[in-house]
C-alpha cells in the first residue's frame, strides 16, 4: 500500500515548497481477546415496572429522559447516562454496570455473544 506524505520545506518565511513523497506502508492486523471480567447486568423488558426495578438495583444509574405510561406499564425513549453521553435503552436491551461503575445498554444479540452467566 502506498501513502503520500506531504513534506513542507521552508524556502522563505512567506513561501513554502510542497513535495510529495511516496513510501510503502505496511499494515499488520493484530488480534485481541477480551479479558475475563465479571459484570452485573439486567435485561430491560420494556415495562415501567421493569425500569423501576433496574433503577432500584442500580441506584447510581442516571435517567436523562424517559417517556412512560404507568396505566399501560410501558416505557419509551428511556435515555440513560453513560461515559459517552446519553444512550437510549430499548426493550430487551441489557443494562450493564462496567468494571468502573459505569452503565451502558447492550443489544441482546451482542450480549449473548459477549457474556456467559456465572455464579456470583
Amino acid at each position: 500500500m502506498i501513502r503520500e506524505q506531504i513534506l513542507i520545506t521552508a524556502r522563505t518565511t512567506a513561501c513554502f515548497i510542497l513535495r510529495v513523497v511516496r513510501s510503502a506502508l505496511i499494515i499488520k492486523t493484530m488480534k485481541f481477546k477480551k479479558k475475563p471480567v465479571i459484570i452485573e447486568a439486567y435485561q430491560f423488558d420494556g415495562t415501567y415496572i421493569g425500569m423501576e426495578q433496574i433503577k432500584s438495583l442500580f441506584p447510581k444509574l442516571k435517567t436523562l429522559s424517559v417517556e412512560y405510561h404507568i396505566e399501560r406499564n410501558t416505557v419509551h425513549n428511556w435515555k440513560i447516562g453513560t461515559l459517552e453521553g446519553g444512550h437510549i435503552v430499548s426493550t430487551n436491551d441489557w443494562i450493564i454496570q462496567g468494571i468502573k461503575g459505569e452503565y451502558y445498554p447492550c443489544k441482546p444479540d451482542i450480549f449473548v455473544q459477549t457474556y456467559d452467566m456465572c455464579e456470583s
